[in-house]
């Protein structure tokens, strides 16, 4: 008897357990709602993601002079992570004198890297980055399930990184 109140007793403890932090979960559309009334813009790149349990949502917002990475909690709607990125590079044809610096077009460096993986894919990312004084196009490219990842250098259209993720 003593043995089945236990497994009784444990049986609802872990019910409980498993049902702690089951709260409604957003939808993608509703936390993109909550990131845009925070950082007016748009929205280049979104995910969510799962961490103990919790359903996150990521957004990265552009704006005409700069580029945000936000989180947001998919069951409270809190803004848990609102990051500034301090080397976004807004538009090429900006009178920035370090955009004047670039001596190849966001089109010729996506020729580059589709050079390199040998033919076209699904463009997800192409941005002008300055990252320590060196401008260069930070480029993502989905191709038959496997994502590249290729910074070309605004100034030379030299390849000067080069990943290749399966999915």
């Amino acid at each position: 008897m003593k043995k089945l109140a236990s497994l009784v007793l444990l049986g609802l403890v872990l019910v409980g357990c498993s049902n702690s932090g089951s709260g409604d979960v957003m939808t993608m559309e509703e936390a993109q709602k909550i990131a845009l009334e925070e950082v007016d813009g748009e929205v280049i790149k979104s995910s969510e993601d799962r961490d103990d349990g919790r359903t996150y949502y990521e957004f990265e917002i552009v704006t005409d002079s700069e580029k945000y990475d936000l989180e947001i909690d998919g069951e409270s709607g809190d803004i848990v992570k609102k990051e500034k990125d301090d080397d976004y590079v807004a538009n090429q044809n900006t009178t920035n004198n370090q955009t004047n610096q670039t001596t190849i077009t966001e089109d010729e460096a996506k020729k580059i890297a589709t050079d390199r993986i040998g033919g076209s894919g699904e463009f997800v990312r192409c941005e002008l980055d300055n990252d320590d004084g060196v401008l260069k196009y930070e480029i993502e490219i989905i191709k038959d399930n496997t994502e590249y990842d290729i910074d070309v250098d605004a100034t030379t259209g030299e390849i000067t990184k080069y990943e290749e993720d399966r999915r």
